[in-house]
């Protein structure tokens, strides 16, 4: 969701299932994923990129730098239906990323 003043924020909710099954011992295995997204960013608008070739011309543009700051909760779960046995731990992460468009078609992206 975008505000009216270049703040930007989102939430995101994930699941994911997997089942396996091994035809070596015969067993199957179930993987469930929950994993909850909350994040900010900002928009700083128009900011100039100076570009110099090699004759010496200087051409400036101006685009959008975008910021972004997640945090990430994610619970796995692992299953093993035949053996009545379930494992699982939780993982917490975060992850930063910067975006430059130079122009509508080429775009920086550091992670």
């Amino acid at each position: 969701m975008g505000w009216n003043n270049s703040l930007t924020n989102r939430v995101e909710v994930r699941n994911t299932r997997t089942l396996a099954m091994s035809f070596g011992n015969n067993q199957l295995s179930e993987t469930t994923n929950w994993e909850y997204i909350v994040g900010a960013g900002y928009r700083f608008e128009n900011l100039p990129i100076q570009f110099i070739s090699a004759i010496g011309d200087q051409k400036t543009l101006k685009s959008d730098l975008r910021l972004r700051l997640d945090f990430s909760l994610r619970n796995r779960k692992f299953t093993r239906p035949l053996k009545n046995s379930s494992e699982g731990y939780p993982q917490i992460g975060r992850h930063a990323s910067l975006m430059k468009s130079i122009v509508q078609s080429l775009s920086l992206r550091q992670r």
